[in-house]
Parts: C-alpha cells; structure tokens; sequence
C-alpha cells in the first residue's frame, strides 16, 4: 500500500513540472502530446521505481543531494555567470524589464555582475575544500551502498546529458532554419 501511496504521490506532485518539458519536447521534436506525455511517462516511472526499489541503500538522499543540494548551488552559479557576463548585464537588464510591470532598482545590476557570481563561487569552493573529496569517495557509506550510489549518480548525469543532447538539437534544428544575417 504504502508503495502505491508514494507513486501516486510522485506522479501527481511532479505534472505540473513536468508541462515544460512536454511542451519542449512537442514543439521542437514535433511529438504528439500524447507521445511526449508517454515517454516522459515512461521514464519517470522507471526513474520511481529505482528510487522505491533501492530506497533503503540511500538512492534517495544521494539523488537529493546532488539534485537539491549540489546542483542548485551549482547551477545556480553557471546561470547567474551566464546571464550576467555570457549574455551581458546590459542586454539581460534589458531583456528581463520587456513588458515588466515594475522595474528592479539598478544597484541589482552590480549585485548580480558581481557579488552573487562571487558568493556562490566561494560557496563551491570552500564545500570542495571541505568536503568534496569525502563526498565523491562516499566516506562514511557502508560499502554495500556503493553500487546504488553510484546508479543515482549514473541516473542524474543521464537526465543532464539527454536534456543537454535535446536542447543542443532544438538550438541546432532552430538556427538551421534562421536566415544568416
């Protein structure tokens, strides 16, 4: 029962994420709805049932923290890195107040430039210095933990490297079509 209660908790918690990624794939894969619904279907029931199945090897708290720990910081620091020295400052300040309702005061663009890419790198770094090394290494993991540990993490850089291999068709696929200037 309680296995039931926690896929149907998994299922309907995780639609409303998942609307973005059906769009994605129905407007730049040309998929119907209801295959983009299938597939991701699919996958995110394969994806519960590892995490059910091995939940008492620590599969959960691996994906946990290396999803919600980890990887916020993590790629919270390449997109503000991204938007505010990538792209620009000057054009995401411009692109982020198209039609905005109301403006963010100015001194956000020297907090964004500077001091957030800064703070989150400090961040990385000192958790790396501490930590890392011990983290990666599974320190402190029973060794009949390891092999599961190790699907999660197998598991994470999968979903990364298909949304990345996605995305770069998508980009491709677009530009393809774009007249040169």
């Amino acid at each position: 029962m309680w296995f039931l209660l926690l896929f149907i908790a998994g299922i309907t918690s995780s639609v409303a994420f998942l609307q973005p990624l059906i769009a994605f794939l129905t407007e730049e894969f040309k998929m119907s709805r209801k295959k983009a619904v299938n597939t991701i279907f699919g996958f995110l029931i394969a994806s519960i049932l590892f995490v059910v199945v091995f939940f008492k090897f620590g599969v959960l708290d691996e994906l946990d923290f290396w999803a919600g720990t980890f990887g916020i910081v993590l790629f919270g620091a390449l997109e503000i890195i991204v938007f505010s020295w990538v792209f620009g400052i000057k054009k995401g300040w411009e692109e982020m107040h198209k039609g905005a309702d109301f403006k963010i005061p100015g001194v956000f663009k020297f907090v964004m430039k500077y001091i957030t890419p800064v703070y989150m790198l400090v961040i990385l770094g000192v958790w790396t210095y501490q930590d890392a090394i011990g983290k990666f290494l599974m320190k402190g993991e029973p060794a009949e933990r390891h092999p599961y540990l190790w699907g999660a993490r197998v598991l994470l850089a999968l979903i990364i490297i298909a949304v990345c291999v996605m995305v770069h068709k998508a980009w491709k696929t677009k530009t393809a079509g774009e007249p040169s200037a």
